[in-house]
């Protein structure tokens, strides 16, 4: 498909366009019969140009000249490429209805742009049209936990230590540095339910050398977290009760996707068949529960308080 063609799709009503940076087209594609994909122009730097003028005028009393300005903006002309990922549903509906029927075969798209080019697109703007109204938009901010560390009995100073023990950890072994390296993968899944496999996968790694023929890969890992009883999460969501082993689930939903193995409500013990209901409605609760897992996995290790840790030292000292 050429640019002015292109063009003509890109004015179509009914359609959810998803303006997305970071990853590089060189022509429009169709990824499915109802979905575009277009490269537009860059968003370049003048964003970043403009900040490091401040930070230059703020910490060391440089103005940038105009020459510099002009050489910082053409070093990053082609930068954040930008693609419009554009859904035309069928019918018509108002601007919410139609971007949340959007949302899976965007999702799709995005998954295939990022096998057509090699890098991970980020959203940053919406723009939704119906048979009439005017177009409708709304911004993506970059998601962030803002997650506040310092607080009573947690210093500046103590996540110092912290840090540096995560680090020398890293340092020290590969292994550790690869969970890690998953982790930080992990974060960025949008997908609730691939997020939970990324994150058991984390605590999978890290607890390799408690596994052996008698204890398998959700065993080990509970005996890493000290949950060998089980770990057990008690929910009210949508009205309904819902109890759960978030590592037994999280261990099945990753064999699932990963091996292909099949995990159907009727092979869970009645008591624990709930969770289906979460998983279909609320994954993302199970990968909030998992997420906290790994972090705390990941600060034991570090600070030499893991029965993982100690396993893989007596491991390799043998």
């Amino acid at each position: 498909m050429n640019y002015e063609k292109a063009a003509e799709q890109i004015s179509r009503r009914p359609a959810v366009h998803r303006l997305c940076y970071g990853a590089f087209l060189q022509s429009p594609i169709w990824i499915s019969p109802d979905v575009l994909a277009v490269p537009l122009a860059s968003l370049g730097f003048n964003t970043e140009v403009g900040y490091v003028a401040s930070y230059l005028r703020q910490f060391f009393g440089v103005e940038l000249t105009s020459e510099q300005t002009t050489a910082g903006l053409a070093q990053g002309a082609e930068s954040l490429p930008v693609i419009t990922v554009i859904y035309f549903p069928a019918v018509s509906a108002p601007s919410e209805v139609l971007e949340a029927a959007a949302h899976a075969k965007i999702e799709q798209a995005e998954q295939i742009i990022a096998w057509v080019s090699g890098e991970r697109l980020t959203e940053f703007a919406y723009v939704t049209l119906t048979d009439q109204a005017p177009p409708f938009f709304r911004m993506v901010p970059p998601h962030s936990r803002r997650r506040q560390h310092l607080g009573f009995g947690n210093t500046a100073k103590a996540l110092q230590e912290k840090v540096d023990r995560i680090r020398e950890a890293a340092e020290e072994d590969p292994r550790f540095a690869f969970a890690m390296s998953l982790f930080a993968d992990a974060t960025r899944e949008k997908n609730p339910l691939f997020k939970v496999c990324r994150l058991f996968n984390v605590l999978e790694s890290l607890a390799y050398a408690l596994k052996g023929e008698e204890i398998k890969s959700r065993r080990a890992v509970k005996i890493m977290l000290n949950l060998e009883d089980g770990a057990m999460c008690h929910l009210q969501v949508d009205g309904r009760e819902i109890s759960y082993d978030r590592i037994e689930i999280a261990g099945r939903l990753r064999d699932k996707f990963f091996h292909g193995t099949p995990f159907r409500e009727k092979d869970l013990i009645p008591e624990a068949r709930s969770v289906f209901y979460l998983i279909e409605h609320h994954p993302e609760l199970i990968a909030d529960t998992l997420m906290a897992d790994c972090e705390l996995a990941l600060a034991r290790w570090a600070n030499n308080a893991s029965p993982a840790r100690d396993a893989a030292r007596a491991r390799f000292a043998a």
